[in-house]
C-alpha cells in the first residue's frame, strides 16, 4: 500500500474498512478513486487547493441530478488514498485535510492572502457593476467558492482570464478590503453588494458611536455596553486566564461571547468607533494588551509582549511573597549596590529574598535599575520611599 503523507495524523480506529466491507448502504455515497482523482485534477486546473470542504462541493457538482450527495470525510479519504498510487492525503498546520496528486506540480492561489495583486481597473469595474441595477439586486451564496462560481458564470468582462482560485481571492479582497461586497445584515449568510451589507450598517454605527442592534437580541438579556476601560480590562483578563490554562491565543470570533459570559457587558466595536472587532483590538489603546493575527485560516487574539512581561513579573512577585515566610539569611544591598547578608532578626520585618537564576551566585539591584524596570508597570507597582535611616527604596 502507498504511504500517506508524513504529516497526516489519524488515529488507527479512524480508518474506514475496505470499500464494501461492513459499509452497509453508506458505500453508495462514497466516491470512487477515479471520481476523486478527476475532482482533485479539476481543482488543480482551477488553482484551488483541494481542501475537504471544497472537494466535497466539486464532487457533488459532478453527480447526476437525483443521485445521492457525496459523503466525504477524512476517514473515507484515508481509506481510498491508502490504495491509490495517484492520491496523497495531507494535513496542514490547522489540522485541515487536503489531497495532492503525486507527480503533479501544485500552483494554488492563497485565497486568504491580504496582498492585492490585481490592477486598479478591475476594482473600479467591479464596483461599478455592483452599483448598477443588475448588480445591486444580486444575492450570492455565502462561501467564497460558491460566490466565485456565480461570478464566473456571469461572464463579467473584468474577470475574463482569471482562474476560479483567483476569483475566490478577488471575492475575499472585495469583502475584507475593498468595500464592494459584504455579508447580508439579515443573518442569511449570503454575500451581497456592500450597500446592502452588515458591514455598512456597522460602519455607520461606528461613525455615530452606537451599538448595533442584534437580530438575536430578543432571546438574550440586554447588557450594558463596555466602556474603553472595561473593554481593556476584560480582554486583558480573558487573555491572562487563557495563558494560565496553557492556551496562547483565543479565536477572534469567541471574544465577544467570552466577555458577555464572564463580565456581563457587551463588547461593541461600533460603540467605540470601529466597524470591525479586529480594528478595535488593534487600536493603539490595546497595543499593551493584545494583537490580532492570522493563524492558518482563522483570526486569533494573542497577548502583547508587554502583557506577557507583566504576567511574568507578577509570577515572580508571587514567588517572592511566598518566600518571605521562610527563615534564613536574606540578601541586602548597601548604597553602592554591594550585596551583603543579614539574618531576619536584624530587620523589623523580613525583606524579600530574591532567588538567583540558575548558574548565578547572586542578584543585586540598585535604585536606578529598579526604577527603570518598574516604571514600565506604573499601574501595578509603586517605587516608594524608604526604610528608616538608610533611605532605601
Amino acid at each position: 500500500p502507498v504511504e500517506l503523507g508524513s504529516n497526516v495524523q489519524i488515529k488507527e480506529d479512524f480508518f474506514v474498512p475496505e470499500i464494501g466491507e461492513k459499509a452497509g448502504n453508506d458505500a453508495a455515497t462514497w466516491p470512487s478513486e477515479a471520481e476523486l482523482y478527476a475532482a482533485v485534477s479539476s481543482l488543480y486546473d482551477d488553482e484551488l487547493k483541494p481542501y475537504l470542504c471544497t472537494l466535497r462541493s466539486r464532487l457533488n457538482e459532478g453527480r447526476a441530478k437525483g443521485q445521492k450527495a457525496c459523503d466525504l470525510n477524512a476517514s473515507i479519504l484515508s481509506g481510498i488514498c491508502r490504495k491509490s498510487p495517484r492520491l496523497l492525503l495531507q494535513q496542514d498546520h490547522c489540522s485541515d485535510y487536503f489531497l495532492l496528486l503525486r507527480g503533479r506540480e501544485a500552483n494554488f492561489v492563497d485565497v486568504l492572502s491580504p496582498i492585492d495583486v490585481y490592477p486598479p481597473e478591475l476594482w473600479d469595474q467591479m464596483a461599478q457593476f455592483f452599483e448598477s441595477p443588475e448588480g445591486a439586486a444580486m444575492e450570492m451564496p455565502g462561501g467564497r467558492y460558491a460566490c466565485a462560481k456565480v461570478l464566473m458564470d456571469l461572464d463579467l468582462p473584468f474577470l475574463d482570464g482569471y482562474s476560479l482560485g483567483q476569483v475566490s481571492h478577488i471575492t475575499q479582497l472585495a469583502i475584507r478590503q475593498k468595500n464592494i461586497l459584504g455579508y447580508s445584515s439579515y443573518s442569511t449568510g449570503a454575500i451581497v453588494p456592500y450597500v446592502r451589507s452588515a458591514a455598512l450598517v456597522k460602519s455607520t454605527c461606528a461613525d455615530m458611536r452606537c451599538s448595533v442592534a442584534s437580530t438575536s437580541a430578543a432571546n438574550q438579556p440586554q447588557l450594558p455596553v463596555a466602556s474603553w476601560e472595561q473593554a481593556r480590562l476584560s480582554v486583558q483578563e480573558i487573555l491572562m486566564k487563557s495563558l494560565g490554562s496553557g492556551t496562547s491565543c483565543i479565536l477572534l470570533s469567541n471574544i465577544k461571547r467570552m466577555i458577555r459570559s464572564e463580565f456581563e457587558v457587551d463588547l461593541s466595536e461600533t460603540a467605540l468607533g470601529h466597524a470591525k472587532l479586529s480594528e478595535l483590538l488593534t487600536d493603539s489603546r490595546f497595543h499593551d494588551i493584545c494583537d490580532v493575527q492570522m493563524q492558518g485560516r482563522s483570526y486569533v487574539v494573542v497577548p502583547s509582549q508587554q502583557l506577557l512581561e507583566t504576567m511574568g513579573m507578577r509570577a515572580s512577585l508571587s514567588q517572592l511573597a511566598s518566600s518571605n515566610t521562610d527563615s534564613g539569611v536574606y540578601s541586602r544591598c548597601d548604597r553602592d549596590g554591594h550585596s551583603y547578608s543579614e539574618t531576619p532578626r536584624d530587620f523589623p520585618f523580613p525583606p524579600a529574598r530574591i532567588p538567583p537564576p540558575p548558574g548565578l551566585t547572586g542578584l543585586s539591584l540598585d535604585e536606578t535599575s529598579l526604577h527603570g524596570h518598574f516604571s514600565h508597570y506604573e499601574e501595578d507597582f509603586h517605587l516608594g520611599g524608604g526604610c528608616g535611616g538608610c533611605g532605601g527604596r
